[in-house]
This record gives C-alpha cells, sequence and structure tokens, in this order.
C-alpha cells in the first residue's frame, strides 16, 4: 500500500466510520502511516503517528494514549504494538531510589484525584485534568495504605521518607508512580518534590518526572502541578498559571 491509499483510507474510517474497509487494510494503512513517521522525524513524524494512532483507536483496536508518549521513539512502538495485535500492558520503564521531600496532589476545579484501596493494602491515586467539561487522566500513583494522607481539603500526599520509586506507564499510556517504602541504608538517591507550577528553569541534575493540570474553557484561568527529581540540591524556577514566577529550592 502506498501512503496515499493509507491517507485515503485514514480519512474514510476517521470521517464516514471502518464499516467500509476490511480490518486488513486498516492494520496495513495503520503501518504505513508508523513506517513512515519512523523515517522522517520532527512534526510531519507527528502526524503520521497522530493519524495512524486515531486510525487503530476508530477502528476499536486498544491502543495506548500518545498524547502521554515520553518522544516520536516511545509513541511509535506504542502504535506498532496495537498493529500487531498486542494487548496494551504497564510498563515499568525503570527504578529509582528517592528521598520525597514533599508528594502533594492539590485538588481544585482544574485538576484533582480519586483514591481507591486494592486488595493488597495499596492505594491507587487516579490524578485527573478538567476543562469544562472535559477530563482527562494525568498521572496513576500507587502506594501502600500506610504512607498515604488525605486531609480535610481532599488534597493526598505521600509521607516524606526513603522509596523505591518505580517509574512507567500503566496500559492506556497513562504516566505511574509506584512507591515502595525503603529502609536500606546509603546508597545513591534522587531528591523528590512535586511543586505547584509549569517547571521552566532547571539545573542539569534535575528532571521532570510528570507533569500536568486544567484550565477554564477560555484559558483564562486554571492549574500547573509538576513533580521533579534531582540528583543534589538545586533551584527550580516555576511558572504559575496566572503568569507569576516562582523559585523554588530543594
Amino acid at each position: 500500500m502506498e501512503p496515499w491509499e493509507a491517507r485515503e483510507v485514514f480519512e474514510k474510517v476517521v470521517y464516514e466510520g471502518p464499516g467500509g474497509e476490511s480490518p486488513e487494510r486498516i492494520l496495513e494503512a495503520a503501518r504505513v502511516l508508523v513506517d513512515r513517521a519512523a523515517s522522517r522525524g520532527s512534526e510531519a513524524a507527528w502526524r503520521d503517528i497522530g493519524d495512524a494512532w486515531r486510525l487503530l483507536r476508530k477502528a476499536g483496536h486498544p491502543v495506548k494514549d500518545i498524547r502521554h508518549a515520553r518522544d516520536q521513539t516511545q509513541a511509535i512502538a506504542w502504535v506498532r504494538e496495537a498493529i500487531e495485535g498486542r494487548p496494551p500492558q504497564a510498563c515499568i520503564e525503570r527504578t529509582m531510589r528517592v528521598r520525597v521531600i514533599r508528594f502533594v496532589v492539590p485538588f481544585n476545579k482544574w485538576l484533582n484525584s480519586t483514591v481507591t484501596l486494592d486488595q493488597r493494602g495499596h492505594k491507587l491515586i487516579a490524578v485527573r485534568g478538567h476543562s469544562g467539561r472535559s477530563s482527562w487522566p494525568v498521572a496513576v500513583i500507587i502506594a501502600p495504605a500506610g504512607v498515604v494522607q488525605e486531609d480535610s481539603r481532599y488534597r493526598v500526599s505521600v509521607q516524606p521518607g526513603i522509596y523505591r520509586l518505580e517509574v512507567g506507564n500503566d496500559r492506556r499510556g497513562v504516566p505511574l508512580l509506584r512507591f515502595h517504602p525503603d529502609r536500606e541504608e546509603g546508597g545513591k538517591r534522587f531528591r523528590l518534590i512535586s511543586v505547584d507550577g509549569e517547571v521552566k528553569e532547571l539545573p542539569s541534575s534535575a528532571e521532570v518526572l510528570l507533569s500536568g493540570g486544567g484550565s477554564s474553557r477560555t484559558g483564562q484561568s486554571g492549574f500547573y502541578w509538576s513533580v521533579v527529581i534531582f540528583k543534589q540540591r538545586g533551584h527550580l524556577r516555576v511558572r504559575h498559571y496566572d503568569g507569576q514566577f516562582e523559585t523554588v529550592s530543594v
């Protein structure tokens, strides 16, 4: 199948429904689009990846949400998994030891969370962003119930302390953080902090693990939230939704 034919299949399925195309032809069109993306790079590649993703979703194929992908390579891998018929799986990409300095999920009209308790005694914190009547997943956080606190303002926090942190994505592609208390002494560990705002400047020894938020439908008001790790002490330059900047020291 040529790229122009794949484009025709995409437009027909997305705008008219999948009934007029065979399942094999839909998968082949998605494969052509994602293969072209892998060879192109840049913004043109993102368009092909997005079209392949929309095509698969419209045809009813389970596929991770590429809007949560770390980069183009990961987005392409997720789309190819769906083309090959592999069901989406939760994936842990790396594990690290961290000292939690502050980890608080705020609760407001633009970003909030729900907490559920599983059979193993772990709390699952589902963080969502909101705008008008729309909402979307920002992150999934899992930690033993004993280290998760909920206050009278519906905010959820993970107690300060030493943890083994697993970082990855759930079956939908949503960022996943899983905390395991760690009593081991010594060894290298990162400092972890959550901040109310969008990180604009950070030292080379720091990394934004996840970020999200929401806004009003007009975009005039809203809220940002970020989680950052540091290899050593440093400073962050954070911008709040109202445009005000703040320096955070860790």
